[in-house]
């Protein structure tokens, strides 16, 4: 965390021309890049996370890219802005009326930027997004004022690029950062879809596309709190198989149960052609799955289709 201080600023420039930030994003198949910036001004925001076509490096021509953590960002200042070539710890950058120091800052060689590595929750950060002055302070005798229109919303989405491929990665999106999770199946980041998600990403171990109805949203086992059904047969993997957890008819569809996944660990899964939730007597939801024509006919149903529900301590069919 960067701390602040109580100083007075003195030599400060005449004001900027009037800079607005805007933000971009690029994807060379080896990193998805974010950034944000109100040029010509030399101040950037700046990440990458890696893209979901997997590339090496060395291929697209990145493999001297400097790789951001999950869920950091680049504070970086043109060498125009600060003097001198050595590492410093001397320099402060005003957000509003505070001033904080920064951490050491190190030039980039092969860039010619001053680059500072921040978490995105660091609260300077947090400060900067919704500040009405930055200056830049990087000696006693000058000070630079950078611009702030539109550093809310292009630092928001230069994090937003980065953090999205960060999940598609498999990287869960920290608690302090909930304004980056994504929304799982159309909803907030329930513990439930959050797990069926990264389901999702083990399963195929990467990114996969998710149809509209990868995940259904019940109260399956009574404790009011939702429950989860993953219906992989909404999920198309972008590594090979696309569909592994699919035969030639069947999919699996994982239930995740609030009140029993947290202890296990395990969804229940099930073997459907077809799944879909229905209300049952009791107020809770049951699990209707799809049956093939061959186990219908052994059986000797009309209809095609099963009903579950929970007894408690596991799913049953319906009689």
């Amino acid at each position: 965390m960067i701390r602040a201080a109580t100083l007075v600023l003195i030599g400060l420039a005449g004001p900027a021309a009037a800079q607005v930030w805007v933000a971009s994003k690029a994807d060379d198949g080896a990193y998805v890049y974010g950034s944000a910036s109100p040029e010509p001004v030399q101040v950037w925001l700046s990440c990458n996370a890696p893209s979901a076509t997997r590339l090496p490096p060395i291929q697209v021509g990145a493999h001297e890219e400097t790789v951001s953590a999950p869920y950091t960002i680049r504070l970086e200042f043109s060498g125009a802005l600060i003097p001198g070539a050595e590492a410093r710890s001397d320099i402060f950058l005003w957000v509003g009326a505070t001033a904080y120091r920064l951490p050491s800052i190190g030039l980039n060689e092969l860039t010619g930027v001053w680059e500072l590595t921040l978490s995105m929750a660091d609260p300077m950060l947090g400060a900067m997004r919704a500040a009405d002055r930055l200056v830049l302070a990087p000696g006693q005798d000058q000070a630079w004022e950078l611009p702030v229109d539109g550093l809310s919303e292009a630092a928001g989405a230069a994090m937003r690029t980065c953090a999205e491929a960060w999940v598609a990665a498999g990287f869960p999106v920290p608690p302090a950062l909930a304004e980056f999770a994504p929304a799982y199946g159309g909803g907030a980041a329930t513990p439930m879809r959050v797990a069926a998600d990264q389901a999702v990403i083990a399963g195929c171990n990467g990114p996969a596309n998710r149809g509209p109805d990868y995940l259904l949203s019940g109260n399956i086992d009574g404790d009011g709190t939702e429950d989860i059904i993953l219906d992989w047969r909404a999920v198309e993997c972008l590594s090979q198989p696309a569909q592994p957890f699919c035969g030639a008819s069947l999919c699996s569809a994982d239930v995740f149960l609030s009140g029993t996944f947290p202890r296990s660990g395990t969804p229940e899964t099930m073997l459907a052609l077809g799944v879909g939730l229905v209300p049952l007597s009791n107020g809770n939801d049951g699990i209707r799955l799809g049956a093939s024509y061959a186990t219908c006919n052994a059986r000797g149903l009309n209809e095609c289709e099963f009903l579950y529900y929970w007894d408690g301590s596991a799913l049953r069919e319906v009689p």
